[in-house]
């Protein structure tokens, strides 16, 4: 398994949260890379995949919603 860098881990918590997969919590492995607990930069790998994945769950509201008021227009047209 390839180690992950925090970028990667950002990446991989936004794109689980708009998929809805995982969960807040973070894994300690993901698609065939290794999840240190805490990075050599001392970034908490806890904290970038909660961030990450906070985000992803705003943006998939955010696209549900917008889906949604799309449909009605489109609906009533």
């Amino acid at each position: 398994m390839a180690t992950i860098t925090p970028d990667q881990l950002a990446l991989f918590g936004y794109e689980a949260a708009l998929r809805g997969d995982e969960s807040a919590t973070c894994p300690t492995s993901y698609l065939g890379h290794v999840i240190p607990n805490t990075f050599p930069n001392g970034e908490s790998a806890q904290a970038v995949w909660r961030i990450a994945y906070r985000d992803g769950v705003e943006c998939r509201g955010t696209y549900e919603v917008e889906g949604r008021e799309d449909a009605a227009r489109d609906w009533q047209d």
